[in-house]
């Protein structure tokens, strides 16, 4: 696709009518990025769509738990309802959201990067769908696509910011 970033990709899949790939290299190990997207109070700071957890469990994430999080959109307030589907600590967490009538299958990776342990590399890949029986194909082309695009990018880089500013510096 012409105009898309190297570390973008785009591609139809499934029932979900678009992916959307970026990744990048993060100045911290996995367990501090692992933290970042996985404890509720580091995620309320990065991501800057949630206000609150509403019901995340102590445990959270794990496979089969069910967590609301108010969330605004636009402006709009919406619930955010989060099915943890694999979480591999420190690896992998995938997690199928619900939103109003939107749909995403969220998965991120995590790899240090050869040769530095201090550093990871953080792959977020997202299938955007949604539950809207007329139009979704088209507002997911057209509209969704651009938005979870604009909001992963936007994730990934809190997450990078986050974590930088937290590594010390050797001096």
């Amino acid at each position: 696709m012409s105009g898309t970033p190297d570390d973008v990709a785009i591609k139809d899949d499934g029932p979900f009518t678009a992916t959307i790939e970026h990744v990048t290299d993060i100045a911290a190990d996995r367990e501090r990025v692992w933290r970042a997207l996985t404890d509720p109070a580091q995620v309320l700071i990065w991501d800057t769509g949630i206000v609150q957890a509403i019901d995340a469990p102590l445990d959270y994430p794990q496979p089969g738990q069910t967590v609301r999080w108010k969330y605004r959109l636009a402006g709009l307030p919406l619930i955010l309802i989060d099915r943890p589907q694999e979480v591999t600590p420190l690896q992998r967490l995938r997690t199928r959201i619900a939103m109003g009538f939107l749909r995403f299958d969220e998965t991120y990776t995590l790899e240090s990067l050869a040769g530095e342990p201090a550093r990871t590399r953080l792959s977020a890949r997202l299938a955007v769908g949604n539950a809207l029986p007329v139009f979704g194909r088209a507002f997911d082309r057209w509209i969704g696509h651009g938005l979870a695009s604009q909001t992963v990018a936007a994730s990934l880089r809190a997450i990078r910011e986050l974590c930088e500013r937290d590594v010390p510096t050797n001096t």
